[in-house]
C-alpha cells in the first residue's frame, strides 16, 4: 500500500469519526455507498442513489460508470495464473479512488449540517455559578442560561472570556467557556484578583508593616451590604422618653424612625394605653412638638444608654399643656442628681485621700487595690462627672424656675387650665340638640340606662315620616339594649314597644323630650312601676288563755264553718 493511500483512508476516518462512530464501520459505510465492490439490496441502492442525485448527480453519474467500467475490466481481463498481487493492487487502487471522492461528498454533507453549540455558561462576573449547555442557536442558549444560572431576569447577553460578545453561533468555539448577562456590560471575574496580584508586586514589607507604592491610591473601604440592609442601616432610630399630661413619674421609652408624626401619635397612643388617640406633644414649657427629629437630648449624666434618649415630652389627647408633670418631673429629676452627686464627692475624696498616701482612711476596697496611675484617671473621671451633674442640677433648676408663671396660673385655675384654649360660642349660635333618654325594662324604675339620640340618627324632622323616624329609634335603643339586663339575647326588634311614665305607647319621637324616662317592653303591656300589688292570704285562728298567757293557733280553715259574729267570708 502506496504512502498516499495511507495518508487518504487516515486523513478521511480522523475527519468523520466524531460523526459517525468507529473507524471499521465508516470505512465499510464509504465502500459500499460509492464502488460496487459488496452486494447491496435495492433499497438500499435506491436511497443511496437518490442522495447523490439531490447533491451532485452528473458528477456521481460519471463516476459510477468510470468506477464500474475499471473494476469490470479488472476482472475480465485478469488471467488466471496472474499472481494473487496483482489483483490485490488494482482492487486497492479501486478503493483508493473511491475513498477520496466520498470523503469529498461527506465533507459536503458535514457542511450542511447545523452547527451545535456545547459551551459551559457562567454567570457574568462569576466563576462559582456555571452550567454545561448544549444547543444549536443563541436564543436557545440565553433561555436555557435563564434557567440554569436561575437569573431573576432574562438572559439577554453572550460574551466570551475576551470580552467579546457573541452575536452568532460561529462566534462562540468550541467547548468555549462564556459568559451570560442580563443586560448589563461584560464584568471580568479575575479582574480583582488580577489587580490584587498586579499590586503585590508592588508592595513592600517593612519593619513598619506593609508599604504600597507611591503611586497608587488606597480606595476607601466600601461596605457590601444589600439593598435592604443599607434601608435598614440608614433608618436612624430616636428613643424618646413620654409621659401623660400632667404627670412626670413613670414614665415610657418608645423608638421611632423617620415617621410622620401621625404614626408616631398612634405609638404615643398604644404606649401609654390612652383611651382617646393622642394629638399633642408638649415639650418641658408647654411647646407644641411638630418635627420628632428637633425633641433635645437629655443631659449626659441622665444617658443609660449607647443610643441617645430625646425627651422629655408630654402626651396629650387635646387638652392643653399641664406644667404641674413638668414640675414633677424636674423635682424627681433634681432628687436623683443630688443623690449622685453626693456619691461622686465622696468618692473623690477616697480618691483624694489616696493620692496623700492616708490609706487608713480609706473605706472605699476598690481603691486601695488601684495604681497611682488608676488613681489620677479615676480622679479625672469623677471630677468631670461632678462637673457635668452640677450643670445638669444647675439647668434643671432653671427650667423650674420658669415654668413658675405657668404653674401659679393653674393653681388659680385648677382644671380649666387645660381648656383655656376652648373658645365659648356666641349667644345667637345655634346648637345642634339630641335627646337624652333614660331607659328602664318594663315593670321596673330602677337599672336605668342612658341613651342619647341625635337628630342626625332619626333623619328628618317632617311630621309625615314619623313612622321612619320611630323604626330608626327603635333600632338605636335595641342596638344599645344589646346583651343588657333588659334586652337578654333572642329578643327580637320587631316586638319592641315604647312606653311613658303613664303607661301610653311612644309612637312620635318628636314628642319625646330630653330626659324623659322610657320603659321597653318586648311583646309585653304595660307594667306601671309605680302601683304595686298587696297580696294577702287570711288564715283563721283560734286563741285560748293560759297562766294568764293569751295564746292564738292557727286552725284549719273549714269553708262551710259558722263564722264569728262581726266577721264575713
Amino acid at each position: 500500500m502506496s504512502s498516499q493511500a495511507k495518508a487518504v483512508i487516515k486523513t478521511t476516518e480522523n475527519y468523520l469519526q466524531p460523526q459517525f462512530g468507529p473507524n471499521r464501520l465508516l470505512l465499510s459505510a464509504a465502500i459500499s455507498e460509492g464502488s460496487g465492490l459488496q452486494d447491496c439490496s435495492p433499497h438500499q441502492t435506491a436511497s443511496d442513489h437518490s442522495h447523490e442525485d439531490i447533491s451532485d448527480p452528473d458528477s456521481y453519474k460519471s463516476n459510477s460508470e468510470n468506477n464500474s467500467g475499471f473494476i469490470s475490466a479488472s476482472k475480465r481481463n485478469r488471467p488466471v495464473s496472474a499472481p494473487a498481487g496483482q489483483l490485490r493492487v488494482a482492487e486497492f487502487s479501486s478503493l483508493k479512488f473511491q475513498s477520496a471522492q466520498n470523503w469529498h461528498r461527506l465533507s459536503q454533507r458535514y457542511k450542511l449540517q447545523p452547527r451545535v453549540i456545547r459551551v459551559t455558561a457562567y454567570k457574568n462576573g462569576s466563576r462559582t455559578i456555571f452550567a454545561k449547555v448544549t444547543v444549536p442557536t443563541i436564543t436557545l442558549l440565553l433561555d436555557q442560561c435563564t434557567e440554569k444560572l436561575n437569573l431573576n431576569m432574562a438572559a439577554r447577553r453572550v460574551f466570551l472570556a475576551d470580552g467579546n460578545e457573541a452575536l452568532e453561533p460561529e462566534d462562540i468555539p468550541h467547548e468555549a467557556d462564556v459568559y451570560i448577562s442580563m443586560g448589563e456590560p461584560f464584568s471580568d471575574p479575575f479582574k480583582k484578583i488580577k489587580d490584587h496580584l498586579l499590586l503585590m508586586k508592588k508592595v513592600t514589607w517593612t519593619m513598619n508593616g506593609l508599604m504600597l507604592p507611591t503611586e497608587v491610591k488606597r480606595p476607601k473601604t466600601k461596605p457590601v451590604l444589600s439593598i435592604r440592609m443599607k434601608k435598614l442601616t440608614g433608618q436612624t432610630s430616636v428613643r424618646i422618653l413620654l409621659f401623660k399630661n400632667g404627670m412626670g413619674q413613670n414614665g415610657h421609652e418608645i423608638t421611632v424612625g423617620k415617621e410622620t408624626m401621625k404614626k408616631v401619635l398612634d405609638t404615643c397612643t398604644m404606649r401609654l394605653n390612652l383611651n382617646s388617640p393622642a394629638r399633642y406633644l408638649f415639650d418641658l414649657y408647654g411647646r407644641k412638638i411638630k418635627d420628632i427629629s428637633k425633641v433635645p437630648l437629655l443631659e449626659k449624666c441622665l444617658q443609660n444608654s449607647i443610643t441617645p434618649l430625646r425627651g422629655p415630652v408630654w402626651v396629650s389627647k387635646g387638652e392643653g399643656f399641664s406644667p404641674s408633670g413638668a414640675k414633677m418631673y424636674i423635682q424627681g429629676v433634681l432628687l436623683a442628681l443630688y443623690q449622685r452627686l453626693k456619691s461622686a464627692k465622696q468618692y473623690y475624696k477616697q480618691l483624694k485621700l489616696a493620692m496623700d498616701e492616708q490609706k487608713e482612711k480609706i473605706t472605699e476596697k476598690v481603691i486601695l487595690s488601684m495604681t497611682a496611675k488608676e488613681h489620677r484617671k479615676a480622679q479625672e473621671e469623677v471630677s468631670r462627672l461632678i462637673d457635668e451633674l452640677q450643670t445638669a442640677i444647675k439647668s434643671n433648676r432653671g427650667h423650674l424656675s420658669k415654668l413658675g408663671p405657668q404653674l401659679q396660673a393653674e393653681q388659680e385655675q385648677f382644671s380649666s387650665y387645660v381648656y383655656q384654649h376652648i373658645k365659648s360660642l356666641p349667644a345667637n349660635t345655634l346648637i345642634p340638640r339630641g335627646l337624652q333618654l333614660k331607659i328602664f325594662e318594663n315593670g321596673k324604675d330602677t337599672g336605668e340606662i342612658s341613651i342619647y339620640i341625635s337628630k342626625k340618627d332619626l333623619g328628618s324632622n317632617s311630621p309625615n315620616q314619623a313612622g321612619e323616624m320611630m323604626e330608626k329609634l327603635l333600632l338605636k335603643i335595641h342596638q344599645r339594649l344589646q346583651g343588657s339586663s333588659i334586652n337578654p339575647p333572642g329578643l327580637s326588634l320587631s316586638s319592641a314597644r315604647l312606653f311613658d311614665e303613664h303607661g301610653q305607647e311612644i309612637k312620635n319621637p318628636l314628642l319625646l323630650k330630653n330626659e324623659q324616662k322610657i320603659w321597653v317592653s318586648y311583646g309585653k303591656a304595660y307594667r306601671s312601676p309605680l302601683n304595686p300589688v298587696l297580696s294577702l292570704t287570711f288564715t283563721q285562728v283560734t286563741a285560748f288563755a293560759r297562766g294568764g298567757v293569751t295564746i292564738a293557733c292557727k286552725t284549719f280553715l273549714d269553708p262551710s264553718a259558722v263564722l264569728l259574729p262581726g266577721c264575713d267570708k
